[in-house]
């Protein structure tokens, strides 16, 4: 009896432990965190930095036989310099994380950019989206 007992408890740890196995295959909160500091860093070149980050939701999904992960965040920048971004009122000004450090002369631009300054100190608050795609070297972000 002893015997059959410690083999069903085997058998539940073995369960458990490969569920939480398949569980976390997917990239998590950190992990986005994480690719999404490092995006910001590049782009802005430290003239933007995260201070807060928050997953609200995941979901695994095959497109045309490609597994993917989506993953949505909400987050909050804050400017660490002044500088100017390139956007309008329709698509924002954060589509990409690049600062320019004077007034860009945008000309006649088919998206209707324009310039915008933010000043040092500034934050906002912003929702976004990865979406990871599984590839033979692990999961890799496709989307923004």
């Amino acid at each position: 009896m002893k015997t059959l007992k410690f083999g069903l408890f085997a058998l539940f740890v073995l369960f458990t432990f490969s569920t939480i196995q398949s569980c976390s295959n997917t990239p998590n909160e950190s992990r986005a965190k994480k690719d999404l500091t490092k995006m910001i860093n590049e782009q802005s070149k430290g003239k933007i930095s995260l201070v807060d980050f928050k997953k609200i939701n995941g979901f695994k999904n095959t497109i045309l036989g490609q597994e993917v992960y989506t993953i949505q965040y909400s987050y909050t920048i804050l400017f660490n310099d002044q500088g100017w971004k390139l956007g309008n009122e329709l698509s924002g000004y954060f589509g990409n994380f690049i600062v320019y450090d004077e007034e860009p002369n945008v000309g006649f631009d088919i998206l209707n950019r324009k310039a915008k300054h933010f000043e040092k100190g500034e934050k906002y608050d912003l929702q976004g989206v990865f979406v990871y795609a599984k590839t033979d070297n692990g999961w890799e972000i496709t989307k923004f």
